[in-house]
């Protein structure tokens, strides 16, 4: 069958020279468009609320007495008091004393602290294995 013949064929237009227009679902497109509309709205309203919420804590946290400091801000060095040095001081020797010698943490339950650079040589000699279960205390 010749196209020109096929009554079917929606492409030719009719007797007027007109075409058809019936093919698109006029209601269908005005409740998509009205979707749409809706969905505009919405996404509006629910944006316009966190703007409003994610404000009031920037307001919030510049009203609080820690300063926010971008990271690549220079920073002031502060020097602590000559005072806070020599308890930092005596501090840091203490501790490495500690570190360095040999002692008991806690008698009762037989446990002792040795030098690190002894703890080290140990690990090395014997590997290090799992875990020793800890002492409960009473």
């Amino acid at each position: 069958m010749n196209r020109a013949e096929d009554p079917h064929d929606r492409t030719r237009p009719d007797s007027t020279g007109r075409y058809e227009r019936s093919d698109i679902p006029v209601r269908a497109v005005l409740w998509f468009g009205v979707g749409v509309l809706a969905a505009a709205v919405i996404i509006h309203l629910g944006l316009d609320f966190l703007l409003g919420r994610f404000s009031s804590e920037s307001a919030a946290r510049k009203a609080s007495p820690w300063q926010w400091v971008p990271a690549n801000a220079p920073r002031e060095v502060v020097v602590p008091a000559p005072f806070e040095l020599d308890q930092r001081r005596e501090l840091r020797a203490s501790e490495d004393r500690l570190l360095g010698s040999y002692g008991w943490t806690d008698v009762e339950a037989g446990t002792v602290h040795i030098p690190i650079d002894r703890a080290m040589d140990l690990l090395v000699e014997r590997g290090v294995s799992a875990p020793l279960p800890r002492s409960k205390k009473k």
